[in-house]
């Protein structure tokens, strides 16, 4: 099997080569140098307004109007070549990239204030865009840090109804099209690292949600592992715990806010968002 598989890898990469996306080396999504100069975000600021803030806390004015406690993000969607990695990633079919992102995303979890009462929370995809694309890039994500932290990951909330994408709307229609988008579902699944399981003590009877059976090849491939999803899940997995969601790109911050007041909504003592970039539109 072993060998079925190296030589279906060298033969995607002699049928169907791929370049550099800074260089155009040809070998890799990203050469050795080009990804060396990956540049970290040197100051973190508040989503809102964008003020300096410590660790991306949401600075106090912002506080009283909005519910997500602060934001994390590794990197400009407008510097780098961050643009044509995500991009690929999300619509050219390039899987590959996921152990990348996910590595840039976990270079940046030193700054996050974290202790033992934590929950990470992917933001759903909109059920069509799911289907169009494969899989939701934010529970890829999600899925590294809850494998890297040894921390639950639980698909807790899911879209009521259909969204416009954010990235074709103004700020104002942006906080409009997502408002009351999310709900929390206590009968979804609960995604937990093979390290936190085994310290647990975790056995619980396995349950896929419905919607995923029907899911094969590359978007079954890129959803969490059957073997680490258990039971089912109540509001004790969020009440009075920290919430950690996790989405790729971040603009204005309308998406994680409405999915933070869903959460505070049910019992979160703290909503924290981690992105893997800050859009361009509002860079700092």
């Amino acid at each position: 099997m072993l060998l079925l598989e190296n030589f279906w890898e060298q033969a995607k990469r002699y049928l169907f080569p791929v370049y550099c996306l800074r260089c155009g080396l040809e070998g890799d999504w990203l050469c050795q140098f080009c990804e060396s100069l990956c540049p970290p975000v040197p100051i973190q600021r508040c989503v809102f307004c964008r003020s300096i803030a410590r660790c991306g806390e949401t600075c106090a004015t912002c506080r009283r109007h909005h519910y997500l406690d602060g934001l994390i993000v590794r990197g400009i969607y407008g510097n780098w070549i961050w643009r044509g990695l995500i991009r690929a990633w999300k619509y050219k079919g390039a899987e590959e990239l996921s152990a990348k992102c996910a590595r840039y995303f976990e270079e940046c979890l030193n700054l996050l204030p974290l202790d033992k009462a934590i929950t990470i929370i992917p933001i759903p995809l909109a059920r069509l865009r799911e289907r169009e694309r494969g899989f939701n890039q934010a529970a890829v994500l999600a899925e590294s840090i809850s494998e890297r932290l040894s921390l639950p990951m639980v698909l807790a909330l899911k879209r009521v109804r259909e969204t416009a994408p954010q990235s074709k709307l103004t700020p104002d229609k942006r906080l409009e099209n997502v408002r009351d988008c999310f709900k929390f579902t206590p009968l979804e699944n609960t995604h937990r690292s093979a390290s936190w399981r085994s310290a647990a003590g975790c056995n619980s009877p396995i349950r896929v949600p419905l919607e995923t059976q029907s899911l094969t090849g590359r978007a079954r491939s890129l959803m969490p592992r059957a073997s680490s999803l258990t039971g089912f899940i109540g509001t004790a997995e969020i009440k009075d715990k920290t919430c950690l969601i996790i989405d790729d790109i971040v603009t204005t911050g309308a998406t994680m806010d409405a999915a933070a007041k869903e959460l505070k909504r049910v019992g979160a003592l703290k909503v924290w968002g981690l992105a893997l970039v800050r859009s361009e539109a509002n860079s700092y």
